[in-house]
């Protein structure tokens, strides 16, 4: 239903409206917890503003129109992506649509949203200039959501498989573990500022070991 999707094209002049933006593009499965560490970054850094998505999802708890995403009927975001008014359009695995309009990136200060993996190679032709953070959990038992029904949590396994897989290969992700919030917020922001001390690049090299180990057992 989505698959036309797969392969948006922008125009010529939607390319060079985005080409320069300093994309900051967060990674991870669902509930490895994206938005605390987006929100958190945003409280102490004023030069960051989110990138407000179009969903055709529903929402989620504590999340707000406007605000978390822009709750939009799957319909019209077809529409309006066929007439070419998005910037970015990702489908996801569940079956849920995603996108971006152009306006958003026009804001002041540095763009930051989450961005799902499949989607970071037509991102990255895009935005040229994006830096990819991925956010990992420290095991596969803190993606379980309880009350999620069966064909939503298979969809969402293999999004989580999907997005680990991505992160152990490409080159250019940058980790965060989310395993200790305080360690998580620091290591967040040291990345968004392009800080690689020592310690971090020690850190990044145990991060993408960890990946790997959730990999094989996702198999």
């Amino acid at each position: 239903m989505l698959e036309e999707f797969e392969h948006y094209q922008q125009s010529p002049e939607m390319l060079e409206r985005l080409r320069g933006v300093p994309l900051i593009a967060v990674v991870g499965p669902s509930r490895a917890g994206k938005t605390t560490l987006m929100e958190y970054a945003r409280e102490q850094d004023q030069g960051l503003h989110f990138v407000v998505s179009d969903t055709s999802r529903p929402p989620r708890e504590n999340e707000v129109q406007g605000v978390h995403y822009h709750f939009k009927d799957l319909a019209s975001m077809q529409e309006h992506a066929r007439a070419g008014g998005y910037a970015t359009v990702a489908p996801s695995v569940t079956g849920d649509l995603y996108a971006t309009s152009p306006e958003e990136y026009d804001q002041y200060g540095r763009p930051i949203m989450a961005v799902l993996s499949s989607a970071i190679p037509a991102f990255r032709r895009v935005f040229p200039a994006m830096c990819t953070i991925f956010v990992l959990p420290p095991s596969l038992a803190v993606l379980a959501e309880r009350g999620e029904d069966r064909d939503k949590q298979a969809a969402r396994y293999v999004e989580a498989r999907d997005s680990v897989a991505f992160a152990v290969k490409d080159p250019y992700a940058k980790f965060v573990v989310n395993d200790d919030l305080e360690q998580a917020k620091a290591d967040f922001r040291q990345l968004i500022h392009g800080e690689l001390s020592p310690r971090m690049e020690v850190r990044q090299r145990q991060a993408k070991r960890l990946a790997q180990q959730l990999l094989d057992q996702m198999v």
